[in-house]
């Protein structure tokens, strides 16, 4: 157990000496972790004693992949800094058994762990991943599952419905490329469900294909129905589940790989509807580095702001910092008041990259290193081609400040700088000592020397960081044990909230499981840091069930595991014998009232919950430091609380000198083992006979009022003093000509009597009207009560704008130096004119529109004539935008589309030469045609590659890859995959040439 961090004075620090303390140490090897060379991290604790174990994957090796073991156990060495270490369990655990009797281990690259079965323990489910099929080399393993005997020896299970199913038509049956599997009770049935994601049926040769991504019901027994595949086909790198809108039903998020903006499912009691566009999910809101799609790992849930929504972290690869660029980015959830819509805010993350720069992110998870209680994030930037050209493939740490923004802490501080090309990261407070540790997957390379000779290797390796930054502050950590009261709830409650309410701060977490990219892992026992706070007012567990049963708790002795079940015990992971004290009941000490001029005491009460009986705690100080009439006499030290579950009650005396709050806190100095200085406030109320003025509301509030209609309130005034009150007078003051009152002043109001002052609104246009009730009284409380504010809102009659739109404007192929248009329709579909302000176009440039002067009025319909004319033989985007009034939309964007061409067939020029000449026959095309390359100059011939896009402008076909052409030659063009439209070949040269041909497809 860490002692209390207690600061007795304060130096000005040098930046030098401020981080001169260790933030961090690795300690892989000493913590037995030198043979894990793998990059898949899952942490569980597979046989019950509240440690971490370390699951991992990797091919150690071999041809193919597998998982490995590591329990979590004592260290031996008792000398050592490092009091657990991890030791191989594999071969004991059974988790390589293979259903193929000539297998020696079983193929797995991805899994995730819940009690399937319901009985106490974590059970696995483990799957493939074929990347590229047709270079997959099967070994006959399938997805698994296999049941936990509670002592991490596991067993396959027979007919479990994911080896059998037929994840895509074009595959062998059972064969998948996963890249997803997330835990979630879907129906809140009790038993535990399976979202399973997945990458290509088909990638890289050809036309890719797409796969399914499947909802499989559970059984309760480890077993699962057949699954249903949800939503349109998309290939991911992650998913991930949360209870985005607090409605108790989970969520399921997918990422996406590059080619799509990625899918959104809201759970409705039980059945799912995409709802992208409701959430406001879009994994491809910008594009990256260079206009490049971006790629998402994972969409990690945290309430990292502590406002009780869950948010997102968006991983990201391909990202840039230039202007107008995406990348890894925090969504904010906006809360009730907004939908729960979820907003980029590229502002939040902030390391040091150079603006041109192109991010291979490829994992990142949130934690609270420093246990201050604001999440902060781990990033990992692995060696993705063409990125981290200025050396940024390493570990970054992110710290949360008071603002809410993420700063990075320099390498000089961490000196983890060593972890180049760091992969995936879980924490998991491994030594349970009350911060989280970080575990890295990574790649080492390394330059060896084999047989005389310099030889470069490199390998994938797990790390483990420890946290030393956190010992500073002080924590909670929460277990949820089986609670029998609790009904219809999967056995390790999975989608339960935890919230931890210290003062003012409210943190929120969920227990999670297959967290975004190959399904990561963290432990189910969540660690919360409370900063300095010595005591917490209360706990509350939300469950995941129908009936969202809950459980509340005081009275919690902070740096302690809180297992909460059956029955509520407190526990020191690190010492068995410690001392705990704790304020009884609620964190702060509410006093209540004493009368003026004269002295009340009343006890604050300290419980001590000690793990051994024979635990006496002893007070030596009190120190109170606030309003001087709160007192505590400090005669009666020492005193000592004898024994566990006993209750000391120690003498504050209040003398208030009027009627008023009074605060004060205390500091109490105890020999207690988690908290030797614990500190609480005291809160008091002197009390004698006034008039005191209370009202209904003190913010009257008119909304959904139309011009020339009326809207009425009635303010209640009342006495809720003990002297009369009396009210001298009530009047408005601003905007008489739409706010009017009736009320009757002078009046005399008895103790519990009350008045009532009817107020109207009726506007005469659309617009915002403000005003106030100006009070005059003798009550007590009268420079505090002077006035209520008025606000009433016209905004109606309303207009509603639509259009005829699709999901983009598209051109298609217009000749240069040429025009083309087309007609938007806009309707007005509300009650009310419609006011378009303006109209923009983003870029201006080659689109134009027809519209002259503003505002633009819209009864009912309106024809906008978009034009696009290009000047050049290239793809164009602009973005259109539409502001007006309309209640519905008033910031209207879309998407336009446009290819300027010389139809057919067109020249590549380099360094003043014609090099070659491309044509495509036949144009339009039904089945398959050729793109006819030819070589016009071989001594300037180069390096050429061609892609493929539709007409949003997203990438359908890599045609090939770079390679050199100096002679004519002819591609295949198959279309068959591909719906009818227009289509665009972009042809690109080593010295940076672009030429760009259309394809019709007309079936």
């Amino acid at each position: 157990m860490r002692k209390l961090f207690i600061l007795f004075f304060v130096l000005a620090l040098s930046a030098t000496q401020l981080f001169s303390q260790t933030w961090f140490n690795e300690i892989s090897d000493a913590a037995g972790l030198s043979e894990t060379k793998g990059f898949r991290v899952w942490l569980a604790d597979v046989n019950g004693d509240d440690y971490p174990d370390l699951l991992w994957g990797g091919d150690k090796g071999a041809l193919f992949n597998s998982i490995y073991l590591m329990m979590n156990v004592p260290n031996p060495d008792q000398n050592s800094s490092v009091k657990r270490i991890f030791q191989d369990y594999t071969a004991e655990s059974g988790l390589q058994k293979s259903r193929i009797d000539t297998n020696i281990s079983r193929t797995v690259d991805i899994a995730a762990l819940a009690d399937l079965d319901n009985d106490g323990d974590l059970d696995i489910v483990t799957s493939i991943y074929t990347h590229r099929v047709q270079n997959y080399k099967s070994t006959g393993d399938r997805s698994e599952v296999m049941l936990n005997d509670g002592n991490g020896h596991f067993t396959l299970v027979d007919n479990h419905g994911l080896d059998d199913f037929n994840y895509a038509s074009s595959l062998e049956l059972g064969l998948t490329n996963t890249t997803g599997l997330s835990f979630l009770d879907y129906d809140l049935d009790g038993n535990i469900d399976l979202y399973v994601g997945t990458w290509f049926a088909h990638y890289g040769e050809g036309a890719d294909v797409y796969m399914g991504n499947f909802l499989f019901k559970g059984n309760g027994d480890g077993t699962f129905q057949e699954g249903i595949r949800l939503g349109a086909t998309e290939p991911l790198y992650g998913t991930n589940v949360t209870d985005w809108n607090n409605d108790g039903w989970p969520d399921i998020i997918n990422s996406p790989y590059c080619r799509t903006p990625g899918q959104f499912f809201k759970n409705v009691n039980g059945e799912f509807i995409e709802a992208s566009f409701e959430a406001g999910y879009n994994a491809q809101k910008l594009g990256g580095d260079h206009g490049q799609n971006l790629c998402q790992w994972e969409a990690n849930p945290a309430d990292f702001d502590n406002d009780g929504d869950m948010d997102l972290l968006e991983v990201k690869v391909h990202g840039g910092y230039n202007p107008g660029e995406g990348r890894t980015t925090i969504s904010l959830n906006a809360g009730i008041e907004n939908g729960y819509k979820y907003e980029w805010d590229l502002k939040r993350i902030n390391r040091a990259a150079p603006m041109e720069s192109h991010l291979g992110d490829q994992g990142g998870t949130w934690f609270d290193f420093d246990n201050d209680g604001r999440q902060d994030i781990a990033l990992g930037q692995n060696s993705y081609p063409s990125a981290n050209i200025y050396g940024q493939e390493r570990l970054y740490l992110l710290h949360q400040d008071e603002s809410g923004t993420f700063n990075e802490v320099l390498p000089s501080v961490t000196k983890l700088d060593t972890l180049k090309e760091a992969h995936s990261m879980e924490p998991a407070d491994f030594d349970m000592d009350g911060d989280q540790d970080l575990f890295v997957s990574r790649i080492v390379r390394e330059t060896i020397i084999e047989n005389g000779e310099p030889k470069n290797i490199n390998y994938n390796a797990i790390e483990l960081v420890e946290n030393k930054k956190a010992e500073e502050n002080n924590f909670i950590q929460i277990k949820l044990d089986k609670n029998s009261t609790i009904q219809n709830a999967n056995g390790a409650y999975i989608g339960a909230k935890i919230f931890v309410y210290t003062g003012e701060n409210t943190q929120k977490q969920e227990i999670q499981s297959g967290l975004g990219h190959f399904a990561g892992m963290q432990p189910f026992i969540k660690t919360f840091g409370i900063g300095k706070q010595t005591t917490i007012d209360s706990i509350v567990v939300i469950y995941p069930n129908k009936a969202q049963d809950r459980v509340v708790l005081y009275t919690l002795p902070i740096n302690t595991l809180v297992r909460i079940g059956d029955e509520v015990t407190y526990v020191d992971m690190t010492n068995s014998e410690s001392k705990l004290l704790t304020t009884l009941e609620y964190g702060n000490f509410n006093f209540g009232r004493g009368n003026v001029n004269k002295t009340t005491t009343k006890n604050l009460e300290l419980v001590n919950l000690s793990m051994k009986n024979d635990s006496p705690i002893t007070i030596t100080k009190v120190e109170m430091e606030g309003d001087p009439e709160l007192k505590f006499d400090s005669s009666i030290l020492p005193i000592t609380v004898c024994c566990k579950d006993s209750v000391l009650n120690l003498p504050i005396s209040l003398t208030p000198s009027k009627r008023t709050e009074y605060t004060s806190k205390i500091t109490i100095y105890n020999n207690s083992d988690n908290v030797p200085v614990l500190t609480t406030n005291v809160f008091a109320e002197g009390f004698e006979p006034k008039p005191v003025l209370s009202v209904n509301s003190t913010l009257i509030k008119f909304e959904g009022v139309w011009v020339d209609s009326t809207q009425k309130f009635v303010a209640e005034f009342m006495n809720s003093g003990e002297d009369d009150l009396e009210i001298i007078s009530i009047k408005l003051n601003g905007n008489e000509e739409v706010f009017t009152i009736t009320e009757d002043t002078p009046i005399t109001l008895q103790r519990g009597e009350k008045t009532l002052v009817g107020i109207t609104f009726t506007p005469n246009q659309k617009n915002t009207f403000k005003s106030n009730l100006d009070i005059v009284s003798n009550a007590y409380n009268k420079d505090t009560l002077s006035s209520i504010d008025l606000i009433g809102i016209c905004d109606g009659p309303n207009s509603i704008l639509k259009t005829d739109a699709g999901f983009v404007i598209v051109f298609g192929d217009v000749p240069v130096n040429s025009s083309k248009e087309r007609i938007l329709k806009l309707s007005n579909d509300g009650e009310g004119e419609l006011l378009v302000n303006s109209i923009e176009i983003d870029p201006v440039g080659e689109f134009s529109h027809s519209v002259e002067n503003f505002p633009l009025r819209i009864t009912n319909d309106y024809d906008l004539t978009l034009k696009f004319s290009p000047k050049s033989e290239e793809f164009s985007t602009a973005q259109l935008i539409i502001n007006s009034d309309a209640v519905n939309e008033p910031k209207f964007e879309k998407k336009m589309t446009g290819n300027g061409v010389v139809i057919s067939s067109v020249d590549m020029w380099e360094n003043g030469n014609k090099t070659y000449h491309f044509s495509i026959t036949p144009n339009p095309v039904n089945q398959s045609s050729k793109l006819i390359i030819e070589s016009l100059d071989p001594s300037n011939a180069g390096q050429l590659s061609a892609e493929m896009y539709d007409a949003t402008g997203m990438k359908v076909m890599n045609l090939f890859s770079p390679r050199h052409i100096s002679n004519n030659t002819e591609f295949d063009l198959e279309v068959s995959n591909l719906v009818s439209g227009t289509y665009y070949i972009r042809i690109y040269s080593d010295n940076e040439s672009v030429v760009t041909l259309s394809v019709i497809i007309q079936k």
